[in-house]
């Protein structure tokens, strides 16, 4: 199909095509229609945009840091006037909810006013001086040209947790939308020109991971790499940074798990399930994939959660009823299928779900229906990898001990919660729980942003980028020591007590 949308990349504070003037197409995944033509960038655009951050961190970097968070203060104002629009082309390219799609432009003016008041936060410290006449103390600088490679899951919220605390701590940027999703990416650039961001500062470049990826993340100008997706690509990431001791700040692949005990508030406990299962169609880093529920209460756990599970609505993002949209693309369509296959193979089968919609309406899309899974052997590898799609499983446990042993019996450990009414076993299962995140009496997805958000095992590396750890991962420590006598004192004083 034939469409005359195009957008470009952002660099050094104008929009332009691709260097070699190639394009690439992105989906609507509600009909799989083409929407628009995407700048397909090479080298030379990557080069040329990081090139405009370097050229542009020196003006940045003495902005005050006030200053630089009005900014942010601007960012949220937009994005809140422009809502409505942000939110329908959330759901024109993601294929998110409304519902949805509203909390990701909510979540990026979270994100933005969290980081806005940080322009004047960011405490140095002083201490006291072994030596007389001596000052010390310490501040945080920037660090130069940050890399930030957001996913497709969380293409609005994830732009702005990578690229406005960088911002705000003084760096420049250079970020790349996923492919699935370069409108929503370009929306983001967007607000940040609109809000008056000097030229350079933020840069934009469009196009395939493996036609750029390796020059993005490989250019000798990079001060930070800020990736989130599969471990495998983090893991070449980090491994190639090391050689240059860039330092880097990956999240990667997830595997969650919510248990329920048998003293839980069950309506409590199902309506997070649902939730949490099928929240963003599934396509959630922290989607419970895995649902451990004591067999005291398993039968009637199973039965009612099946139930509200059939009653969810796929339909179109744009229409209010609906609360299951279509995946991101007719590749994930494919995994999330492939996935469903090999559970079954492996002594899975379907409570509900288990393939695509029937109804002609819906037959252009990338739909499948919210599918329950029991009876897979809790051992099996499939059980360990993360499925990005509306599929959980469930399992039933004798007690507390295995369902901890079958939650962490897996290489991540991003997002797990816990359903009880004591709180000496709720309190001793999160202790317990090999997970970054954790939770209790509620479901394994709705982080906020003022507190860290990280995994364990394979799922993570480097400090966080949520809350007070961030301020470590996009800034470094300086130490300055002032002699304010008249004389030479020696290096080390003696100390010692009397």
């Amino acid at each position: 199909m034939i469409t005359s949308r195009r957008t470009g990349n952002y660099i050094d504070g104008e929009w332009r095509g691709a260097h070699g003037g190639g394009t690439f197409p992105t989906y609507n995944p509600t009909d799989g229609t083409v929407i628009a033509q995407i700048a397909r960038s090479d080298a030379a655009d990557v080069d040329a945009a990081v090139g405009a951050a370097a050229e542009a961190f020196p003006a940045w970097r003495a902005t005050p840091a006030p200053l630089r968070a009005n900014h942010l203060f601007l960012i949220a104002q937009i994005a809140q006037e422009r809502e409505d629009e942000l939110a329908r082309t959330i759901c024109e390219e993601h294929g998110k909810t409304l519902v949805d799609a509203h909390g990701d432009v909510q979540e990026l003016i979270h994100v933005a006013l969290y980081w806005a008041g940080e322009g004047r936060r960011q405490f140095g410290s002083m201490v006291p001086s072994e030596k007389v006449s001596k000052l010390g103390f310490s501040r945080r600088e920037p660090l130069g040209v940050v890399a930030a490679l957001p996913p497709w899951n969380f293409p609005f919220t994830k732009v702005a947790l990578k690229v406005f605390p960088a911002m705000v701590l003084g760096n420049t940027v250079v970020f790349k939308p996923a492919h699935e999703t370069p409108l929503i990416g370009s929306a983001v650039q967007q607000l940040i020109h609109d809000a008056g961001v000097p030229r350079g500062v933020v840069n934009m470049v469009q196009g395939y991971s493996q036609e750029i990826g390796d020059s993005l993340v490989e250019h000798p100008g990079l001060r930070l790499i800020s990736y989130t997706g599969a471990t495998e690509v983090g893991r070449a990431i980090a491994t190639n940074a090391a050689r240059r001791l860039v330092p880097v700040s990956l999240e990667l692949t997830a595997k969650n798990a919510l248990i329920v005990n048998f003293d839980a508030n069950l309506d409590l406990a199902l309506d997070w399930a649902v939730l949490s299962a099928f929240a963003t169609n599934g396509q959630r880093e922290t989607a419970a994939s895995r649902i451990l529920v004591h067999s005291e209460i398993a039968d009637r756990f199973q039965s009612e959660f099946v139930g509200r599970v059939e009653r969810l609505k796929v339909g179109h993002p744009l229409d209010e009823a609906t609360d299951v949209g279509p995946l991101i693309s007719a590749e994930q369509l494919a995994e999330v299928e492939d996935y469903v296959q090999r559970s079954i193979r492996v002594g899975g089968r379907t409570l509900c779900g288990g393939s695509r919609p029937t109804s002609p309406a819906l037959a252009g899309g990338f739909f499948y229906l919210p599918t329950v899974l029991t009876g897979v052997d809790p051992g099996a590898e499939v059980v360990r990898q993360e499925v990005l799609g509306p599929v959980t499983m469930l399992f039933q446990v004798p007690d507390l001990d295995t369902a901890i042993r079958y939650a962490n019996d897996t290489p991540y450990g991003l997002s797990m919660s816990v359903f009880t009414q004591d709180i000496d076993t709720a309190l001793g299962t999160v202790d317990r729980l090999d997970s970054g995140v954790t939770w209790i009496n509620a479901g394994t997805v709705g982080a906020e942003v003022g507190l860290p958000f990280g995994g364990t095992k394979d799922t993570s590396i480097g400090t966080t980028e949520w809350g007070q750890g961030a301020l470590d991962t996009f800034s470094r420590w300086k130490t300055t020591y002032v002699n304010y006598g008249s004389r030479l004192r020696m290096v080390f004083e003696d100390t010692r007590l009397r």
